[in-house]
């Protein structure tokens, strides 16, 4: 753990005692610069901003609640660190962010304010599995796109990808996920995608054997650059 950033006293308290040996910029990050501050270099960098904005039991303001607006403190950090940004970025906050504001809160936050997305001319969902669609009744990745779909105003064809067998993948391991999951999905019409800048969106990514294979299927039918974005990672 290379540095950290806090600013109530009582955990800034804390976070020493348990970490003395890590660097922590005890202030609002809204005064953390990395250049002043002289942040280094992380791989990773994990954090949450405050959930009342978003939360179902708080104001629900989100980003007209200056506590809600924290989060832009964090995509500004990572411009600042330009090309030592750290290759992943993990973030918490409540369940209802993906809801807020008519599910229109989540692509704003996390879509919107990444350059390369705005280049993407239509938006597909990672299929649910047949199964697993048939018990739930509904699909987070089809959420997620029609919430895409709606902030940056790009088609979502529903029928672009779709899922024509169940595959389990628990418990396999990587190179097992992609053979599992290889010929299980297909392009009912290649024109949706064709020729196109594609953002691919799904709920969560473990090995990224579900999100090769979809990017590779679409690919085969004549899409352009292929672009992933997921709301989390786990492994698993």
């Amino acid at each position: 753990m290379k540095w950290a950033n806090e600013n109530d006293q009582f955990a800034v308290q804390t976070y020493e005692c348990n970490f003395p040996e890590t660097k922590l910029h005890a202030k609002s990050i809204e005064h953390l610069s990395a250049v002043a501050d002289r942040l280094s270099h992380v791989d990773v960098m994990t954090g949450g901003f405050p959930c009342q904005p978003f939360s179902v039991a708080g104001s629900k303001e989100g980003f007209a609640d200056r506590r809600g607006r924290l989060f832009f403190e964090i995509v500004r950090l990572l411009a600042e660190l330009g090309p030592e940004r750290p290759k992943i970025l993990l973030l918490e906050n409540v369940p209802y962010l993906v809801n807020h504001d008519r599910g229109r809160t989540f692509p704003t936050s996390i879509v919107a304010h990444t350059p390369l997305l705005r280049h993407a001319d239509v938006v597909v969902a990672v299929p649910p599995d047949p199964e697993r669609y048939s018990r739930r009744g509904m699909s987070l990745p089809d959420n997620l796109a029609a919430g895409v779909e709606r902030q940056l105003a790009l088609p979502w064809p529903l029928e672009a990808l779709v899922k024509t067998k169940s595959v389990e993948l628990r418990g396999l391991q990587w190179a097992e996920r992609r053979k599992a999951i290889q010929g299980s999905m297909e392009i009912r019409d290649a024109s949706l995608v064709k020729d196109r800048c594609v953002l691919l969106v799904d709920d969560v990514t473990t090995s990224g054997a579900t999100l090769s294979e979809a990017a590779r299927v679409l690919r085969l039918a004549g899409a352009g650059d292929v672009h992933a974005v997921t709301l989390c990672h786990t492994e698993g």
